[in-house]
Formats: structure tokens, C-alpha cells, sequence
């Protein structure tokens, strides 16, 4: 890959910046000065979509961790797609959510930009926690598209819904794609080309309806109407009318202009920015951590960890990282390869804790590695000793939502109905991370569990319509209709009931 050394080897060159700011941490191999701005243009984006949607500062602030890369084709190398035109995405994550982009600059006009791409993923992402409603896929990317070309001038003003001119291709000399599939079939079965068709027509179709008072009224009656389980032909009948007509105004709407936003004021916001060059060992450790979150396939990173950790035995961080890389290897490996590995996990934690007593996340995956050991032998008393590694963690930093979520599935993992204490815990954990999957998961069936059935519903209505996941959100939204028709039947406990595990771990490892 141009400009990084993914292998972790002491050849390696790049020397990574750390950068913090109200709501994000940035790493980046480039000039510290170039990602003062990008970081600062990235708060400033934050605070423009605040202000859009009445969202006010988070009391306790879990910030998005985003990794700067020096072109959108690293990005695509980073997850084995090379060619393939990706140049950032984002992940939900239970150990930390993230978002990957680059620092491309657009060499013309119908060129995108790293920042415009990091503005469409933060979309997503600002969505998701503040925002998650049911929306279909057309309509999240339409609002990523819309607001990934915002601008800001030096005074603070700044204009939101200029084109998006990386589309224009796809859109004029692509195969025309009806409004009817754009809002019924999504991304199901597209091509390359149809997919950038897909993402063109979504955020016409979107600035339309974004561009007038009238357009966001009928906006908002649909996303309350998905959100009430209207079926999304029914509800776009009701609210857009004619699909026809529909189809020929976006078209009107491409040919003629399209209205832009500008803002009067400044926008107001405090970055409170600041930056620290790292070592040569830390800027190897960004590489590897990057490369062992991003890629599926965790063994070149871990074995890149093992020297780096051969290098300096005595950095928790490092061995962190190591112990990480070998618990998720040992995860997907065969039974003899499973013990050995979560051996070896257990061991780089042990150092790390004996090196920093409080680290956070060593106490977190030290409750999980030691039960993963024991596996089905486990007994109520290993639980115990567990949980004392997750309280500690809790105590280290309380707003760390992973330990709280934790506590919860060590007793509903083992059938035992989870405390007061612990079922609050997993509500905080979910508050401060909404993004994440298992969180909502598992306060959705812990909620059904008490027989909170409509609230248990309407958290899993958005995972319905994720993109990235529609088919495990309609069958655990199935699960939960089975549980409530269940209840209603029999007037079971719904905690009794065969269908409710209390809480469900849908992504493999938490994160």
C-alpha cells in the first residue's frame, strides 16, 4: 500500500499524528497541519448537523475514532478491494466505533474529496446514534449523499445540498433506474454501476424533498408512517402520491438546478483541538490495530503484534493490541488452535495488568478470555470472577459503554434472570452507543423479557431497514413478534418464554 507498511515489520516508515477533538480522535500519516483542518472542518460539520436536526451536546461524549489514509485506493488495498472504487466506510463497533477515509483532494470538478467522503460516513454514523429511525435504504444514503458536499467559508457560513458531482456519470449516462425500485428493491443485486445509479437517484430524490417546506412535510409523514410499521409501499402511496409523477419531478429536478442551503450565521462550535506526533512503535501499533479492526482476516496483523510486541515487551498498548489480535484469531480457529491461541490471549492480558493495573479494556477482555477457557464447563463461580473484572473495568471509566453491556449478557448468557443493576447498565451502555448492533439488540429482547413488547419493536424497526444487515434485523424483529404472540396467547412470563435469550450477540465477539 503507497505511504503504509500494513505487515507491522521495523521497516516500517510512516510516522502517524494523533489528533483529539471534541468528538473525535484522528490518526493520520500526513502533515499535522493539513489534519488541524480536516479535523476542525470534520467538528465543524458535526455542529452544522446538530444544529439542522436540535441536537444538543452529548452530556458524556463517546467519540468516533477515524483513520486519515493518504488515497481513497489505500482504502480499497486496506480491505482487500482493490480497484474497486472504495475510499472510506464506517463500522459500528461494541470496541469502539470507527470510520476510515482519505485525504484526496479532487482533482476536478466531477471528483469527490476525502472530506466529502468522511462527511458521508459521519452521516451515517450521526444518524444511527441520534437518529434511528426506521429509515429504508434509499433514504440513508440519500441523506449521507445530501450532506456529504456541505461547505464552510472562513467566516463560519456554510452552504449544505450542493451537488453531488462524483454522481453526475451514473446519472447521465447510466441506464436510467425507476423511482419505484430506488424505493422498494435498494441495493440488493446492483452492480458497480447500477450501485452508483442507486446512490445518484436516492439523493436527488432526497434534495427534492429536503429543498421546499412542503417536501420536508411530506418527509417527515413518511418516516413517522415507516416507523409505525406501515408497509413501505403503502406508505410511500399515502405520502408521495403518484410514483409516476414522483419519477418525472426528480427528473425536472436534475435537468433544471437544484437549490442549495446557505446559512446567514456562523456556525458555532468549540473544537478543542489538539495533537501529539507518535513514536515509531505507536505509529506501527496505529497500522497493525487498523489492520486487525478493518480486515476479516486477523492473522497478518497478529503476527505483526507478536514482533511488535517482541520489540517492546513492556508497552501495555502493544500488548494490548497483541492480546486482541490472539482472542479474535483463537475465536474462529479449530479446537486445538482455539486453546492455544486464548492461552496465549490470556497471557499478553495477564502483562498488560500486571504493567497497568486499571487498563480498561485488558480487565474487559480478561473476563471474557477467562470464560471463553472454561467454555461449557463453566460454573456459576467463574461468572462471578468475571464480573469482578468487569466491575473494575466499570469503575476505571465509567462511561465506557462495553463493560456495562457485558455485565448483562454474564448472567442472561447463562439463563439467569440479570438484576435491576444490570439491566440499567445495558440501558446506559445502549444510550451511549446507539449505533451499535448488539446493544440494540440486546436491550430489545432484555425489554421483551419484562414484557415491554412495543418498546422492544420499535428499537429493532431500525435494523429492519439497515443496509448492511436488513435480513438479521427482520428475523430478529420476527423473534420478537413470535415472543409478543406468544405472551398474548398463553399470558406466558415472557423471560420463560423459549424465544427470549435475554440478549442476543449477533456480531460474533462483542465489536
Amino acid at each position: 500500500m503507497a505511504g503504509l507498511v500494513w505487515a507491522g515489520s521495523a521497516a516500517a516508515k510512516a510516522s502517524w499524528t494523533r489528533a483529539e477533538t471534541k468528538h473525535f480522535i484522528f490518526y493520520s500519516s500526513g502533515k499535522p497541519a493539513e489534519l488541524e483542518d480536516f479535523a476542525i472542518e470534520t467538528e465543524k460539520f458535526d455542529a452544522m448537523l446538530r444544529l439542522r436536526f436540535n441536537i444538543p451536546q452529548d452530556e458524556i461524549v463517546n467519540r468516533l475514532t477515524i483513520y486519515v489514509l493518504p488515497h481513497g485506493e489505500d482504502v480499497a488495498t486496506l480491505k482487500g478491494v482493490p480497484k474497486s472504487g472504495l475510499e472510506g466506510f464506517y463500522q459500528a463497533s461494541a470496541e469502539g466505533s470507527f470510520a476510515v477515509t482519505n485525504r484526496d483532494k479532487p482533482a476536478g470538478q466531477y471528483d469527490g474529496s476525502g472530506q466529502q467522503v468522511l462527511f458521508h460516513e459521519y452521516t451515517h454514523h450521526f444518524f444511527a446514534r441520534y437518529l434511528p429511525n426506521a429509515y429504508p435504504v434509499w433514504l440513508f444514503e440519500g441523506f449521507a449523499e445530501y450532506y456529504s458536499t456541505t461547505t464552510f467559508k472562513k467566516d463560519g457560513t456554510f452552504t449544505v445540498g450542493s451537488p453531488v458531482w462524483n454522481r453526475a456519470y451514473g446519472l447521465v449516462e447510466g441506464k436510467p433506474m425507476p423511482i419505484r425500485d430506488v424505493l422498494f428493491k435498494g441495493l440488493e443485486g446492483l452492480d458497480r454501476a447500477q450501485t452508483d445509479i442507486f446512490y445518484g437517484r436516492s439523493w436527488l430524490l432526497t434534495h427534492k424533498l429536503m429543498s421546499s417546506p412542503e417536501g420536508l412535510k411530506t418527509l417527515d409523514s413518511y418516516i413517522a408512517d415507516l416507523g409505525h410499521g406501515l408497509d413501505p409501499k403503502e406508505a410511500a402511496q399515502k405520502d408521495f402520491g403518484d410514483l409516476d409523477a414522483l419519477d418525472q419531478a426528480v427528473e425536472k429536478e436534475e435537468r433544471t438546478g437544484l437549490p442549495m442551503f446557505v446559512s446567514k450565521l456562523p456556525i458555532s462550535f468549540d473544537p478543542g483541538y489538539s495533537a501529539v506526533e507518535l513514536d515509531d512503535a505507536q505509529s506501527r501499533l496505529v497500522e497493525l490495530q487498523l489492520q486487525r479492526r478493518a480486515q476479516d482476516d486477523k492473522h497478518g496483523a497478529l503476527e505483526g503484534l507478536r514482533a511488535l510486541a517482541a520489540d517492546y515487551p513492556d508497552r501495555p498498548e502493544i500488548l494490548f493490541e497483541l492480546a486482541e489480535a490472539e482472542y479474535e484469531v483463537a475465536r474462529h480457529g479449530e479446537e486445538e488452535a482455539e486453546k492455544t491461541g486464548l492461552a496465549a490471549a490470556d497471557a499478553a492480558i495477564d502483562r498488560v495488568l500486571a504493567l497497568d493495573p486499571k487498563h480498561v479494556r485488558a480487565n474487559i477482555l480478561k473476563a471474557q478470555v477467562m470464560l471463553d477457557r472454561k467454555g461449557p464447563d463453566a460454573t456459576d463461580d467463574d461468572f462471578a470472577a468475571s464480573r469482578k473484572y468487569l466491575v473494575k473495568a466499570n469503575r476505571a471509566d465509567p462511561n465506557d459503554p462495553l463493560p456495562l453491556y457485558l455485565y448483562y449478557r454474564s448472567y442472561a448468557d447463562i439463563g439467569v434472570k440479570p438484576p435491576a443493576i444490570a439491566l440499567d447498565g445495558l440501558s446506559q451502555s445502549f444510550e451511549r452507543a446507539k449505533e451499535v448492533v448488539d446493544f440494540r439488540v440486546a436491550l430489545a429482547f432484555a425489554l421483551a423479557g419484562e414484557g415491554r413488547f412495543d418498546e422492544a419493536i420499535q428499537l429493532t424497526g431500525f435494523l429492519v431497514n439497515d443496509p448492511h444487515g436488513a435480513a438479521q434485523g427482520r428475523q430478529i424483529m420476527d423473534e420478537l413478534l413470535q415472543m409478543k404472540q406468544n405472551f398474548a396467547k398463553h399470558e406466558v412470563d415472557p423471560a420463560d418464554d423459549a424465544d427470549a435469550p435475554g440478549g442476543k450477540e449477533v456480531t460474533g465477539k462483542a465489536g
